[in-house]
């Protein structure tokens, strides 16, 4: 853990879109964070437009909440990118997110 947060490798996912789901903050699609034996939590995708949430740990699960529009570039990196990672910050809530770590430029290309 780097200090002041909390960092997991995420090694299993699995998402959802809803029908039918499309008011002001309501969630619209979820995806399921895993690592190896561990179940970490969710990233929610709430409708373009709305309100997003503060990032949230409670029962030891990660909360991450982002708009409808970046699904397809979050998909894309669970598909293409490793490892990729949660990354929880505890201080202020407002750095959470589910990143790659620096590679080398053209690695893993061609």
């Amino acid at each position: 853990m780097v200090s002041g947060y909390e960092v997991k490798e995420i090694k299993k996912y699995a998402y959802s879109v809803f029908s039918s789901r499309y008011e002001e903050n309501e969630v619209v699609s979820d995806i399921m964070l895993s690592g190896d034996n561990a179940f970490y939590g969710y990233a929610h995708f709430l409708a373009d437009g709305s309100v997003l949430p503060k990032a949230t740990k409670k029962y030891n699960l990660y909360n991450l909440y982002y708009h409808i529009k970046d699904l397809p570039a979050i998909v894309d990196m669970m598909r293409n990118e490793s490892p990729v990672y949660i990354i929880f910050s505890n201080d202020d809530h407002k750095n959470c997110r589910i990143t790659t770590m620096q590679e080398v430029i053209g690695e893993g290309e061609g």
